[in-house]
């Protein structure tokens, strides 16, 4: 069962998509500044900053691409009034754990992305 903040994090926390080969850029730039307006507005949340890429490329290219949109969103968030300590941490996990599965243009896009993870105290 979720409690009340996790579960109103998840309703509201978008996630932060990225074109191809890019990580600092995002596809749609209302997504985080939706985000980080929800998190102003409840500061006692803090969150996991989770950065993925599609599996088109080498792994280990992927993997950094990964952390540098993990990265970036973090710093887009603390530049827009998050604090800095609500974020646990921001990791790039490659292609691991893909959106979709399929190896389509489809699926790669959806694949691109920066997503969020409640973290309880």
């Amino acid at each position: 069962m979720f409690g009340p903040d996790e579960e109103a994090f998840n309703k509201n926390m978008q996630i932060v998509l990225f074109p191809y080969n890019d990580h600092d850029d995002p596809s749609n730039p209302a997504a985080l500044d939706s985000n980080a307006q929800w998190l102003k507005d409840h500061p006692n949340v803090r969150f996991y900053v989770d950065g993925y890429a599609s599996s088109r490329g080498d792994l280990v290219y992927n993997l950094a691409l990964a952390q540098r949109r993990a990265d970036w969103v973090k710093r887009a968030l603390i530049s827009r009034g998050v604090a800095e300590n609500r974020i646990k941490i921001a990791t790039g996990w490659g292609e691991l754990y893909p959106v979709c599965p399929e190896t389509n243009d489809e699926c790669w896009t959806k694949n691109r992305l920066v997503r969020f993870e409640y973290a309880p105290d």
